[in-house]
């Protein structure tokens, strides 16, 4: 575990393993990267691997010049990216998706292949966001939002994963784990995120084109997406192949991790 600084944050990260083609994860809050230990303690065994928490969650800090908007996540992952070496094979979930698929584009030196998990088109995310994670549209309002979001922090999970993991089983260890980081003074800046974001006069980004091996990968577990159309996601990755996985919710890697190295190993021997 060590502390990267760039130039608008502190990112935490972890990294282990060998090999010449490393393999990142960006933590999905309420997760930090700890959640990822059951993948990471398999993949390291034969692969470099490198979690990360994203800024504004986990233990990753934004700098005041961080504005949570798109482009500062795609520039501060590059950032950090470019320092780390590479190419990289990126799995990102959900909100980290779209400034990877941002970076793959605009900066392909950085991405070799691409995971991309438990997203929608843009469009549809903006839609799920209003309806499933701020239905009251407390967290899209500037100042309430960040106040709103900073006491549910330890409340919040006890809602979402219930509703996020294709298995209750889960529930319990995912959320003392972010328990045990809310105590320690994680970071939740998801008002801030949804506000620059998706708030009112925001434009939409447009996601160039990228050539780069593709999965686009679906939990159908997660009930938090039980209406959404999954495959809205080859918006953003035409050329990718989709996969989805019974069994599992929000967090595939995660919650079934035996299954995701061999999907993980298959996709780079198959585009080798």
């Amino acid at each position: 575990m060590r502390y990267v600084e760039t130039e608008s944050v502190h990112f935490r990260i972890r990294e282990g393993g060998r090999g010449d083609l490393p393999v990142v994860f960006f933590a999905d809050g309420p997760n930090a990267l700890e959640h990822h230990d059951p993948v990471f303690d398999r993949l390291t065994r034969s692969m470099r691997v490198i979690v990360v928490d994203p800024p504004g969650f986990g233990f990753s800090t934004p700098k005041p010049s961080f504005d949570f908007t798109l482009e500062a996540f795609m520039d501060g992952y590059a950032e950090l990216l470019s320092s780390l070496g590479g190419p990289f094979v990126l799995c990102p979930t959900c909100t980290n998706v779209y400034p990877s698929a941002l970076i793959a584009a605009k900066h392909p030196e950085l991405v070799s292949r691409l995971i991309l998990m438990q997203a929608l088109s843009w469009e549809q995310e903006k839609v799920w966001t209003s309806k499933i994670v701020d239905p009251a549209g407390d967290l899209a309002r500037p100042f309430l939002g960040q106040d709103v979001s900073y006491r549910m922090r330890a409340s919040a999970p006890k809602t979402w994963y219930p509703n996020a993991l294709g298995s209750s089983d889960l529930a319990e260890s995912f959320l003392n784990q972010s328990c045990e980081c809310f105590a320690h003074g994680a970071n939740f800046c998801l008002a801030s995120l949804i506000q620059a974001w998706f708030g009112r006069g925001v434009a939409d980004p447009v996601f160039p084109p990228f050539s780069q091996p593709t999965l686009a990968v679906w939990g159908v577990g997660d009930s938090s997406h039980r209406r959404s159309d999954k495959r809205s996601l080859l918006a953003i990755a035409p050329h990718a192949q989709y996969v989805e996985r019974e069994g599992v919710g929000h967090f595939p890697e995660i919650e079934d991790p035996e299954w995701f190295e061999e999907l993980l190993k298959r996709f780079l021997r198959e585009t080798a």
